[in-house]
């Protein structure tokens, strides 16, 4: 699992020992409505912060998401999340992407949990 966490505008995501092997992490936004996006392909690169309790690195991206309605996070290479609707991000509560749960394209799944930023231990 990769948990991934929104504080505010800034998205976060946890990545698990590596688990899916992304060196590197980007944030790919987009809007429906109009096609506005955050960049190309794959998006902002997230920046490594810290990590957590259980040694897991944190990455975040600053993005002002009312200009989206939808995220993917991704390897900047094949691997990615599903489409993960802005409308789900809420403060205190994270997202994991679920490597156990794959779509018709092989995108991985998600999910919610709570997630406190405090307990990020600077790298």
């Amino acid at each position: 699992e990769i948990p991934l966490r929104l504080v505010g505008s800034e998205m976060c995501i946890r990545d698990s020992s590596n688990a899916a092997n992304w060196d590197k992490v980007f944030l790919y936004a987009w809007s429906s409505s109009d096609g506005q996006q955050n960049g190309s392909w794959p998006g902002q690169e997230m920046t490594a912060v810290g990590k957590n309790e259980f040694n897991e690195t944190i990455y975040k991206v600053v993005i002002n998401l009312a200009q989206y309605d939808n995220i993917i996070f991704n390897n900047g290479n094949q691997t990615q999340t599903q489409d993960i609707p802005v409308s789900a991000a809420s403060d205190g509560k994270g997202f994991y992407c679920d490597m156990n749960i794959r779509d018709s394209q092989g995108h991985y799944g998600y999910g919610t949990y709570d997630f406190d930023p405090s307990f990020i231990i600077p790298g």
